[in-house]
């Protein structure tokens, strides 16, 4: 995992969890985070790689960084509204 991952404010560490709790799972912690925060998420859910950057282009959040080369997937979100 790159170093560039330490820069967040809240974590959610949904391995285990497969879609669609996962993706649930960091809708509701998103909506409780303020904006302007940046949320890093760990997953092992294969479906992320395709519903994040859907989800945040849909809610119009930006995605930091991703990274999907190994388990598990790590992604930071930062909330923009």
């Amino acid at each position: 995992m790159s170093s560039f991952f330490c820069d967040f404010n809240q974590i959610l560490d949904i391995q285990g969890l497969r879609c669609p709790e996962s993706m649930m799972m960091i809708r509701k912690k998103i909506r409780q985070i303020r904006i302007n925060e940046k949320l890093f998420i760990i997953t092992n859910d294969p479906s992320v790689i395709v519903d994040i950057p859907a989800f945040c282009r849909f809610m119009q959040h930006d995605l930091i960084l991703q990274e999907t080369q190994k388990l598990p997937y790590c992604y930071v979100i930062l909330k923009k509204n």
